[in-house]
């Protein structure tokens, strides 16, 4: 027991030394692992955050596509779109007989013109491309109702029509 005791007192500054570095390297650890998983939750915070951005971004960009696409749904007259309707039935041989506007219908977002036409056509061919023309403009035609009749003592077919067009609202 003397022997233990004066081998402790001999290396006592050197246990103490020992002693001191196996706290600071628990302290270490600890502070080590802490660290570690702040840095962890600050790269899954930063990845979230970049994800939010480029939705954002995403957004931003459809935002800046539906304002052009507003843009040029809306930007129609009346008058302007009985002009348009009538430049196509003229390309086509389309006579147009008369025109009555329908009331207006609240669709939510966007909201629905409609006009009744009675056209004739010399054929149905030319009665095919004007109302493809008039669906596929870029100006959103429409049509919901057609009703076709063919007189025996004429050779015209007569046709009357619901086109619609839309105004996208802010």
């Amino acid at each position: 027991m003397d022997k233990l005791i004066n081998l402790l007192s001999k290396y006592k500054n050197a246990l103490l030394n020992v002693a001191i570095i196996a706290l600071a390297l628990v302290i270490s650890k600890n502070i080590y692992q802490n660290q570690a998983k702040e840095i962890s939750t600050l790269m899954q915070l930063k990845e979230s955050a970049q994800k939010k951005n480029a939705a954002l971004e995403d957004i931003s960009q459809l935002q800046k596509k539906f304002a052009v696409f507003r843009a040029s749904i809306n930007n129609k007259d009346i008058a302007i779109v009985m002009g348009k309707i009538s430049d196509i039935a003229k390309e086509y041989g389309i006579k147009i007989l008369s025109v009555r506007p329908l009331p207006d219908k609240d669709c939510g977002t966007y909201t629905a013109y409609a006009f009744d036409l009675n056209i004739t056509s010399a054929s149905y061919h030319n009665l095919g491309k004007f109302i493809s023309k008039l669906e596929s403009s870029p100006d959103i035609y429409y049509i919901t109702n057609l009703n076709m009749a063919r007189r025996e003592k004429d050779e015209f077919i007569t046709v009357g029509m619901t086109v619609n067009t839309m105004w996208v609202k802010d």
